[in-house]
């Protein structure tokens, strides 16, 4: 038992840290390819919905019911836009897909309604 080690204070990893910060660090870690994948989801998609701003200064002067429904979307679409969770657990391209994707849906819907042709 001579050659033994025992555990001293200077072997001892993450010595000084608690052990919940340790691994929350290892959480981020591990999370950052995923993080990574999801930022460039958002990025791209925030691509295909450019535009809506000019949509919303060819609505001005306009008081229609169809220009007020209009406008409500344009408004929909900027609050997706903007709406940021803190990786990795609020995967913001996610939320973003999902969001537009109801928006999305419920031009659909109206559309339908109204005999409109869709895209």
């Amino acid at each position: 038992m001579g050659n033994a080690r025992s555990a001293t204070p200077s072997r001892v990893p993450c010595q000084g840290f608690l052990i919940s910060s340790v691994i929350s660090i290892d959480c981020r870690e591990a999370a950052k390819p995923i993080a990574d994948a999801d930022r460039h989801a958002k990025k791209e998609l925030k691509k295909q919905v450019r535009g809506v701003r000019p949509l919303e200064r060819a609505l001005e002067g306009r008081t229609d019911e169809e220009a007020e429904a209009m406008r409500g979307y344009c408004l929909a679409v900027r609050s997706a836009l903007t709406d940021d969770g803190r990786p990795p657990l609020d995967a913001d391209g996610l939320q973003l897909e999902k969001r537009l994707r109801a928006i999305n849906d419920s031009i659909k819907r109206v559309a339908e309604k109204r005999g409109s042709p869709t895209n």
